[in-house]
């Protein structure tokens, strides 16, 4: 799995226009090849700042992603934003759930 994180801190009175404009990309994003997941947060110790988080199954389906039109916009948001935005890439390898949690918390 492929996980992307955009972090994009919206300009002084653009904080409505960033926080719409990332909702409507949620649902034609979610419905993409590949995309296993697609949210959006609130950075509540940062004001204006927004978190868009996407997983993809394949590097070949989050690069078509990031080639299409609807990136496009992900990227004027970029240009516009307030402070230079932060773009990671991370591939994931294994994945655990709680049961790492309790095999921890037994020993």
């Amino acid at each position: 799995m492929i996980l992307s994180t955009l972090r994009i801190t919206a300009a002084s009175g653009q904080e409505d226009d960033v926080a719409f404009t990332l909702a409507s990309l949620l649902g034609p994003t979610r419905v993409e090849p590949g995309c296993e997941g697609c949210h959006i947060y609130a950075d509540v110790t940062a004001d204006n700042v927004w978190i868009m988080q996407t997983e993809w199954r394949t590097w070949e389906e989050l690069n078509r992603h990031l080639r299409s039109d609807r990136y496009r916009q992900i990227l004027a948001l970029m240009e516009l934003s307030a402070a230079p935005p932060d773009v990671r890439f991370h591939e994931v390898c294994e994945t655990v759930g709680i049961e790492h949690v309790q095999a921890i918390r037994m020993r």
